[in-house]
């Protein structure tokens, strides 16, 4: 029977990205581990079909284990997921997935609005890190009437009514806690909370819709925050990161979303009543979301 002389690093390559191993694939194909590690060593290769099953198991295309080099595979959009300052581990073969599919509709929705002669969203990159954290949001506010059109909304209804002010901007976003439609494919909160790509001609917020619908409304104005400096990519938008110990950006964004969400003039009346024993000598600045939390 004709083998399919794979390049046993590669194989090797894809077990780790999709996070199935030899045991895995000792079940899936009836035979002992022993067999399984035959192929990542090179003494032995499986059949042309064996091979096959390898690449949907271990999501790839087939051609690549026959690359005499392993392929690049950087995830496309910034990372800045961090927990406590640690930067997280590889990106998991789902949240790759979940990135190339959003790029691939951010394309065509990019193609759309070109072809009824839009102009770029304005507000996409209006500001940068080095702007103050208040104005940024005040302008966030202003822009989709936030005050007026989501403040009012009950708990119900808050969510999809800022999502609906998001999109009017020209801003596209998707919300999914699966990998497309594969249910058996959940997506982890643990790994991200969403993720933003600043196209100027076709911006796109992606939420991870296996959260609380708190955090959601959080990833959302976080993101949000991303797009109005520019600065796409992957996020936690993890509010207890401390300060001093998380990116910059992703900081600055939180701080921001923490401003719209519940802005420093109507928690300071509510702040001032706390008592000195409470505070613990702390202080809070307007836009400083860290402390406020």
């Amino acid at each position: 029977m004709a083998r399919a002389h794979i390049n046993p690093a590669t194989l090797q390559w894809a077990s780790t990205r999709s996070g199935v191993g030899a045991a895995d694939l000792a079940k899936t194909f009836g035979k002992p581990p022993e067999a399984i590690e035959e192929w990542f060593e090179g003494s032995s290769a499986p059949t042309f079909k064996q091979a096959q099953v390898l690449a949907k198991r271990l999501r790839v295309p087939f051609g690549y284990f026959f690359l005499s080099q392993l392929p690049e595979d950087d995830l496309p959009i910034r990372d800045f997921r961090t927990v406590r300052g640690v930067d997280l581990r590889e990106p998991s073969i789902n949240l790759r997935d979940v990135v190339t599919d959003v790029l691939l509709k951010r394309d065509w929705y990019r193609d759309f609005r070109t072809a009824h002669q839009e102009t770029p969203v304005a507000c996409v990159g209006r500001f940068s890190i080095k702007s103050p954290v208040g104005e940024v949001a005040e302008d966030i506010r202003q822009t989709m009437d936030f005050e007026q059109k989501v403040r009012p909304q009950d708990r119900s209804q808050f969510l999809s009514t800022f999502v609906t002010l998001v999109e009017e901007q020209g801003i596209l976003v998707m919300r999914n806690g699966i990998v497309r439609q594969a249910t058996n494919r959940p997506l982890e909160v643990e790994e991200f909370r969403g993720f933003s790509i600043a196209d100027r001609m076709a911006p796109v917020i992606f939420v991870n819709n296996a959260d609380s619908s708190n955090a959601k409304v959080f990833t959302l104005a976080h993101e949000l925050a991303h797009l109005w400096i520019g600065e796409g990519g992957v996020s936690d938008a993890d509010l207890t990161i401390e300060r001093g110990n998380s990116d910059a950006i992703e900081q600055f964004c939180n701080e921001v979303a923490a401003e719209l969400l519940l802005p420093w003039p109507e928690l300071e009346p509510f702040w001032n009543t706390k008592s000195e024993s409470t505070r613990s000598g702390s202080r809070v600045l307007p836009g400083d979301s860290i402390s406020r939390r």
